[in-house]
């Protein structure tokens, strides 16, 4: 069954993935250098934004739904109330910072209204959408999350390729584009998400939003820290460089995102299973991330030889001439994708041990000790330097989450050599409950 769930979200994902790879090849030649740098920047910020300002929610929800049966009304009650708190939040950081963060990451270019009041409502949806989207695979729904995946797509594509026909600003058409989708993909999750809310289930509920908000508050440092780390190059090329040299370098990170869309499918299903505490009793979790890891190597190493034959000659025939400068960081970025992909792992097996804190703090210090790495070699190297910087990176993260893990698993046996099995039995109750999945 864990097999299957993993081709079917897999599968999705892969396909949402490489159509709207082939959808962003034609608006990066149409955008060119220049402006897709601007997107990638914006973007990224949008990403960051409803991070932060989703407070946490979607690593709780994604654990406790497991971990705590009757949780799942918590995370209806607070979905919404996110939603307009972020979009309140960033609208006010956007309006007041927008000037200074386009003289120092836009080389100058204005944030006009109509783009300001699309990237707040992009931050506000995606804040929703992360708690929806976490919850139903951690559910088990991974067929619900495909289908909202590749219909909002689908719709994505189809609106901003009218825009483009239709405004002058391509830029805006793709940033319009991008919320069309994004809305759909709302309606979809939500609809599905409903289907697993029944009202008996709630009496099982023993979690307090208190314990709900300081796990994901935990879980949130670090993985805020691991985004910003992936976005910190982007801010240090477009302000060390140039803004066209985001628009290059951004060729690589998406490449290198499409092969890692099959390891993304099984951390995220893998850290549901792993969070059952009867596998983690018994053994189980400890070989789904064995196996895992494996998988990991397996793919990797093929997708790493598929690179280094297609790209010299792939990149430069579908992203246009102008992109041919995108060759060597694109093979150089591709170097990162083994061990991002077992730190992603790895993490989601951290989660499920219920240790975000543990995790966070190790992620604040890998994003620190990347984020140095990646400005020393791009003012030393350039393009190829930042690209190199996300090897480095990947790997410090990658030993920072063993190190992690290896002290979250001492603590957790800890207690249980200390304690009768009574009362290990007991904790173990009153931590999940006894008819926990």
């Amino acid at each position: 069954m864990f097999t299957k769930k993993i081709f079917v979200l897999s599968a999705g994902q892969m396909l949402n993935t490489v159509i709207s790879s082939l959808f962003g090849i034609y608006v990066t030649r149409l955008l060119g250098p220049q402006d897709k740098g601007v997107l990638v920047v914006a973007l990224g910020s949008c990403d960051l934004m409803a991070m932060l300002f989703s407070f946490g929610i979607p690593y709780s929800a994604a654990y406790y739904i497991r971990s705590h049966p009757g949780s799942e009304s918590l995370v209806l009650k607070y979905a919404n109330r996110t939603m307009i708190a972020s979009g309140l939040l960033s609208l006010v950081l956007v309006a007041l910072g927008k000037e200074l963060f386009a003289s120092f990451f836009l080389e100058g270019k204005t944030i006009d209204l109509f783009m300001m009041l699309l990237l707040v409502l992009l931050v506000m949806v995606n804040s929703g959408n992360g708690i929806i989207g976490a919850t139903l695979v951690a559910q088990g729904d991974s067929k619900g999350f495909a289908v909202s995946a590749n219909l909002s797509t689908l719709v994505n594509m189809a609106v901003t390729f009218v825009l483009i026909l239709l405004l002058d600003k391509k830029l805006h058409a793709v940033i319009l584009g991008t919320l069309a989708g994004t809305l759909v993909a709302t309606v979809i999750m939500r609809r599905r998400y409903r289907l697993f809310v029944r009202p008996g289930a709630q009496v099982r509920l023993t979690l307090t939003a208190r314990e709900f908000f300081v796990y994901g508050f935990q879980a949130q440092l670090g993985a805020l820290a691991s985004l910003l780390f992936k976005r910190i190059d982007v801010y240090i090329i477009s302000h060390w460089l140039s803004i066209g040299a985001v628009g290059y370098y951004s060729v690589g990170t998406s490449l290198r995102d499409v092969a890692l869309t099959v390891s993304r499918a099984l951390a995220g299903l893998a850290g549901g299973e792993m969070a059952d505490p009867v596998k983690q009793k018994d053994g189980t979790a400890r070989k789904i991330l064995r196996s895992g890891i494996l998988f990991n190597v397996a793919i990797s190493v093929a997708m790493l030889g598929i690179a280094a034959v297609l790209f010299p000659f792939a990149i430069p025939f579908a992203y246009g001439a102008a992109f041919a400068r995108s060759v060597t960081p694109s093979l150089i970025i591709m170097g990162s994708l083994l061990p991002m992909a077992i730190a992603l792992l790895i993490g989601k097996a951290i989660h499920a041990r219920g240790k975000p804190l543990l995790l966070s703090i190790g992620y604040v210090i890998g994003a620190l000790l990347s984020s140095f790495s990646v400005w020393l070699l791009t003012n030393r190297y350039g393009i190829n330097g930042a690209a190199l910087a996300t090897i480095v990176g990947s790997v410090i993260l990658l030993v920072i989450s063993w190190l992690v893990l290896w002290m979250a698993e001492k603590d957790q046996n800890r207690p249980a050599q200390s304690s009768s099995s009574t009362d290990s039995e007991e904790t173990q109750v009153a931590l999940c409950g006894k008819n926990s999945p």
